[in-house]
């Protein structure tokens, strides 16, 4: 009998060794499985563009990093520190495509928020670019490219396209070759965040189902 069992066993694992592997992008967990169910409502593409620090200056080109975008809404994120904040949403970014050797983000909270509750007297640079450009809103946001940090206002929502075009300074990957916003959302970082190393904006496409929101 035992001796039976263990041909069974052994006919089962050589069958199941017959399948071919999954590919890295088949193999990969998305945010939609993991185990706290959320209703990813939130899809776009994230655009990281990074220059040297030439002595605390915008120096030459880097590299660009492109980026998947899934999220969903996150109300409860709205609280007293952000001010004037309404539809409140977590990122998740996930790296498809980077000429940089070194990590990026991974996720973000964001909160749309309509011009009047801009304290000008506070951001007078964040609203004069906001009126020359036409913003319709801007973005309170949990994170900026070095990193995670308080809500604070770091971006600009405009209608068609992006304020500023992100292959002004390089290229940047296939999806966008001529930075050319293409979702509903077209939100962009004001300004340029530094390390000693580099120096890096950042841009957002994105569209979001609201009838599910």
């Amino acid at each position: 009998m035992r001796r039976s069992l263990l041909l069974i066993v052994v006919m089962a694992l050589a069958a199941g060794c017959q399948y071919e592997p999954l590919d890295n992008q088949a193999n990969k967990p998305r945010l939609a499985n993991a185990v706290l169910s959320r209703d990813i409502i939130v899809t776009g593409t994230a655009y990281l563009l990074y220059l040297q620090n030439n002595d605390g200056n915008l120096g030459s080109f880097l590299c660009t990093a492109e980026q998947n975008i899934e999220g969903w809404a996150s109300d409860e994120l709205n609280d007293e520190s952000c001010i004037g904040c309404g539809r409140t949403f977590t990122l998740g970014m996930s790296t498809v495509e980077t000429t940089c050797d070194f990590g990026t983000g991974a996720a973000a909270d964001i909160a749309f928020t309509p011009l009047d509750f801009l304290d000008r007297t506070t951001n007078e640079s964040l609203g004069n670019w906001l009126d020359e450009n036409e913003a319709v809103e801007y973005l309170n946001t949990t994170w900026e490219p070095r990193g995670s940090s308080e809500w604070k206002p770091r971006m600009g929502v405009f209608e068609d396209d992006w304020a500023t075009d992100p292959s002004d300074h390089a290229t940047i990957p296939s999806s966008s070759p001529n930075g050319t916003c293409q979702g509903q959302y077209c939100a962009q970082g004001r300004f340029w965040y530094g390390t000693a190393d580099w120096w890096s904006r950042f841009w957002f496409d994105l569209d979001i189902d609201l009838d599910e929101a």
